[in-house]
């Protein structure tokens, strides 16, 4: 039993600091990288940088919602061709994006 409360807690802590899943985008993983790693740590420890860095981040996560709702119709006709045949080649998914799109 303590093993698995140990678990869940290695699994939710991954969820909030690595992958965005809490209040913030912010991955706190990346604080750790050794390339940016001190750089990413003096800008997540400065919270007017940190505030920054998360409007960035839900600027992007928001247009790509956008997109993805904009794009619906042909992420479900490549989605319903995935489940049909396993893989697609560029030129299938590429007929698929157009399907449907009127050409004046």
């Amino acid at each position: 039993v303590a093993s698995d409360l140990a678990a869940a807690t290695t699994i939710a802590s991954q969820l909030v600091g690595a992958l965005g899943m809490g209040d913030s985008l912010v991955s706190l993983e990346a604080a750790v990288m050794p390339v940016a790693g001190n750089l990413v740590a003096k800008v997540i420890a400065d919270e007017r940088s940190r505030k920054q860095v998360e409007e960035i981040l839900e600027r992007g996560a928001d247009r790509a919602a956008c997109l993805v709702l904009e794009n619906r119709d042909a992420l479900m006709r490549i989605a319903d061709a995935l489940i049909e045949q396993d893989e697609l080649t560029g030129p299938q998914v590429v007929a698929l994006v157009h399907e449907g799109v009127e050409v004046s």
